[in-house]
C-alpha cells in the first residue's frame, strides 16, 4: 500500500527556504555552555538547527484527491493541530545510544521557538538523533519511557521501536482537538568542516513524520449528511517509523510534489493484527470552492479529517451513505441510499 506522507520539516541554518511556501523561521546563536562535557584541548562542534513551519498548500497543488481524478495528492499541514507545537530532541552516541544532549522546546503560533533554542555543542563522532514532536497526545506508557531520562543514560531505542499504539472499535487514533504526534530517527557522522577552524559549525537537514494517516472528505453542497464505512482498518501500529521507504530517500533533499517541497512514504512495516471496520458520521462541515476539470468553480463542503492507523498489506473499501440525487464536487452523480 502506498500512502502520502505529509510532514513538517526540521531544517538547519544552511537549508534552502521552501520554494513557493510561506515560511516562519527563527535563528539561534550557539549557547555559552556545552550540552555535554567537552575537553578543553579538543575542538568543539556546534550543531545548530533551524525550524521552518510552512503554511498553505503552495502554488500548483491540486484540489482533488487521488479518488477524484487519479492524480497523486500531496498535502501540507492545514489545521493547527497538524503543525509543530512542541519538540523533544535527543542526541545519542551513535554506537551505544547513550544520551549526550537533550532538549525540549515549544513554539509560538508563528513558528518561532519560545525561550530556548536548538543549538548543541558536541564532540565529533557518529550520532543518533531522535525527534519526538507534539507528544502530549501520546499515551502515558510511551511518554514515561523517555521523559524521565537524563543526560548520560541510555535511550531505550529498541524498546520504543517495538512499542505499539492501540485504538478500539470506532475510536479514531487522534481527534481534531489533539496535536498530532510526530517522530523520526536519524544517524549522522558529525565531523569538523574541511579546512575549518575551531570551533566548527555543522548543519543537517531533518524532518519528522506524523504518527497518523489523515482521511479527508469533500462533497458537493447538495449533500446534507455523510456516514462513512472503511474496512480493513488497523487497530495497532508502531510508535516509531518502521521499515519505511521514502521518496526522495530519507537522507536526500526534498523534492517538489504538486507545487510543494516534501517527500512521500512508498512502503512501511505495519503490524500483523486483525483489521476491523471503522464507521463514523462526518462532522465539521465547512464551505469551500472547488475547481472542476473544465475550469469552472463550484461550491462544495469539506469535513473534519479522520486520523487513523497505518493499515499495511491490504486494500480497504470506503463506502458512504449519501442523500438521493447527490453529486460529487466534479459534477458526477452519486448513488443515494
Amino acid at each position: 500500500m502506498i500512502r502520502t506522507l505529509f510532514n513538517t520539516l526540521i531544517l538547519v541554518m544552511s537549508a534552502l527556504l521552501l520554494g513557493g511556501l510561506t515560511s516562519c523561521v527563527f535563528e539561534h546563536f550557539p549557547e555559552d555552555e556545552p550540552d555535554a562535557p567537552v575537553q578543553e584541548e579538543e575542538p568543539n562542534i556546534y550543531l545548530t538547527l533551524r525550524v521552518g513551519v510552512a503554511d498553505g498548500i503552495g502554488s500548483g497543488a491540486t484540489t482533488y484527491s487521488r479518488a477524484a481524478d487519479g492524480s497523486y495528492y500531496f498535502e501540507l499541514p492545514e489545521r493547527a493541530n497538524e503543525k509543530l507545537h512542541t519538540l523533544r530532541v535527543f542526541i545519542l552516541n551513535g554506537e551505544t545510544n547513550q544520551i549526550q544532549a537533550m532538549r525540549y522546546v515549544d513554539f509560538n503560533p508563528d513558528g518561532t521557538i519560545k525561550g530556548s533554542n536548538l543549538t548543541f555543542r558536541l564532540h565529533p563522532g557518529k550520532k543518533r538523533i531522535i525527534l519526538i514532536a507534539n507528544d502530549a497526545s501520546l499515551p502515558y506508557y510511551i511518554r514515561n519511557r523517555y521523559t524521565t531520562l537524563a543526560s548520560g543514560q541510555t535511550f531505550p531505542l529498541a524498546e520504543l521501536s517495538d512499542q505499539l499504539i492501540f485504538r478500539t472499535g470506532n475510536t479514531p487514533l487522534f481527534t481534531t482537538q489533539d496535536y498530532i504526534p510526530m517522530c523520526e530517527t536519524f544517524d549522522i557522522d558529525l565531523q569538523h568542516t574541511e579546512g575549518g577552524t575551531s570551533p566548527s559549525y555543522v548543519n543537517q537537514d531533518l524532518f519528522v513524520t506524523r504518527i497518523a494517516v489523515k482521511y479527508t472528505f469533500i462533497f458537493a453542497d447538495n449533500v446534507e449528511s455523510v456516514s462513512i464505512r472503511m474496512d480493513n482498518m488497523a487497530q495497532t501500529q508502531y510508535f516509531m517509523p518502521r521499515g519505511v521507504t521514502y521518496d526522495p530517500a530519507k537522507y536526500q533533499p526534498a523534492e517538489e510534489i504538486n507545487g510543494i517541497f516534501g517527500r512521500n512514504i512508498t512502503a512501511f512495516t505495519g503490524t500483523d493484527t486483525d483489521k476491523v471496520t471503522f464507521e463514523a458520521k462526518l462532522t465539521g462541515k465547512t464551505p469551500i470552492e472547488v475547481t472542476r476539470p473544465d475550469g469552472t468553480k463550484v461550491k462544495a463542503y469539506t469535513y473534519d479529517p479522520i486520523y487513523l492507523m497505518e493499515s499495511s498489506g491490504t486494500r480497504f473499501r470506503l463506502s458512504a451513505c449519501l442523500d438521493a440525487g447527490a453529486t460529487s464536487p466534479t459534477g458526477s452523480p452519486l448513488a443515494g441510499n
